[in-house]
C-alpha cells in the first residue's frame, strides 16, 4: 500500500469529483532543487515546498505492483526558449550533462478545487522516485528523460567499497570530509592569457591547483568553470583541460580550489587529511607471473 498524506483514504471512496496535479522535484548533483507542477495555476504549495508552472511535463511507465521490481519511468519535458536552468536553456543544460547524477521524484496531489490551495487539498502520494538514467530523445521543443528506480543500485556487480590503492572519495565530498570554502582562493588574470592557458597572481607551489577547478567571477568568461590541467608557481600559470570560449582579459577575477589525484601523499601533504583517506595504499602492486 502506498503511503499518503491527508485524508485520501476516507475522502476518495465517497468523492463525486476529484482533481489532481503532478509535482516534479529534480535534485541536481550539486544540491540545487527544481520544482514544477502540471496544473494551470501559478504555484502549488505541498509538503512545505512550492512548485512553479515551469516546463510542461508528462510521464509514462509508472506502475504499481506487489513485490520488488526495478521500474523505469519516462519523463517528457516540453520546453521553449523561456525555460531556463541557472540562466541556460533546458536543451543546452541537458546536452551539457547538467542532469548527470540527479534524482527525480513525482508526487500527485489531490484537490477539491481547481486552485489547488492548501485548504482545498485532500492529500497526496509519491508516484515515482528514481535516478537519472539518460536521455532517449532530444528534440527542438522536448526532452525525453529515462529515470530508473533506486532498486537499480541492487544490480551492481561490485560492492560499494572496492579495495584499491587510490582514494575512493572525491575531494570535498562527504567521504572526504573537507570543506571546499576552506581551500578556496581568489586571484586575477595577468597579461598574455589565451583560451587554453593564463598567467595569474597566484603564488602556491608547483602543481598545487592541478586537477582543481577555476570559476571566473568577472570578464567575458564570468560564471564559467574549467578544470585545471597544470599549475606552475613561477608565473602562476594555469592550463585548462578544455579551452575557454574567449581569452580572459588582464585583471579578470576568479576563484580557484585545488584538486586531488587520489594518492595518500597528496592527501597528507596538500590537505592534511590522511585520517579520512579512502584507499588502501599498501596493497601490493599487481605482479605478472611468467
Amino acid at each position: 500500500m502506498k503511503a499518503f498524506t491527508g485524508t485520501l483514504d476516507t475522502w476518495l471512496p465517497t468523492a463525486t469529483g476529484r482533481l489532481f496535479a503532478d509535482l516534479l522535484t529534480i535534485t541536481l548533483s550539486g544540491g540545487s532543487v527544481l520544482r514544477y507542477h502540471s496544473s494551470d495555476v501559478l504555484t502549488i504549495t505541498y509538503g512545505g515546498n512550492t512548485y512553479t508552472r515551469g516546463p510542461r511535463f508528462g510521464t509514462t511507465g509508472v506502475k504499481s505492483k506487489v513485490g520488488v521490481q526495478n521500474d523505469e519511468m519516462s519523463l517528457t519535458l516540453f520546453v521553449d526558449a523561456n525555460d531556463l536552468v541557472s540562466g541556460v536553456p533546458w536543451l543546452t543544460f541537458v546536452t551539457g550533462g547538467g542532469l548527470d547524477g540527479s534524482t527525480f521524484q513525482v508526487d500527485r496531489v489531490i484537490s477539491k478545487n481547481t486552485d489547488f490551495a492548501a485548504a482545498s487539498q485532500v492529500g497526496g502520494y509519491t508516484r515515482f522516485l528514481g535516478r537519472f538514467a539518460g536521455t532517449s530523445d532530444l528534440g527542438g521543443t522536448e526532452v525525453i528523460i529515462a529515470i530508473s528506480s533506486r532498486l537499480e543500485l541492487l544490480q551492481a556487480n561490485v560492492p560499494t567499497e572496492v579495495y584499491q590503492t587510490g582514494c575512493r572519495f572525491r575531494v570535498y565530498d562527504a567521504g572526504c570530509g573537507l570543506t571546499r570554502a576552506t581551500f578556496s582562493s581568489s586571484g586575477t588574470v595577468s597579461t598574455g592569457a589565451t583560451t587554453s592557458a593564463m598567467n595569474t597572481n597566484l603564488t602556491q607551489a608547483d602543481g598545487y591547483f592541478d586537477l582543481g577547478v577555476v570559476t571566473f567571477t568577472s570578464g567575458v568568461n564570468n560564471g564559467l568553470t574549467r578544470t585545471i590541467k597544470t599549475f606552475l608557481h613561477a608565473s602562476g600559470a594555469i592550463t585548462f583541460v578544455n579551452p575557454l570560449p574567449a581569452a580572459p582579459a588582464n585583471t579578470d577575477t576568479f576563484t580557484i580550489v585545488p584538486g586531488c589525484d587520489g594518492l595518500l601523499a597528496t592527501c597528507t601533504s596538500k590537505f592534511s587529511n590522511s585520517l579520512r583517506f579512502g584507499g588502501e595504499p599498501f596493497i601490493p602492486d599487481p605482479v605478472m607471473a611468467v
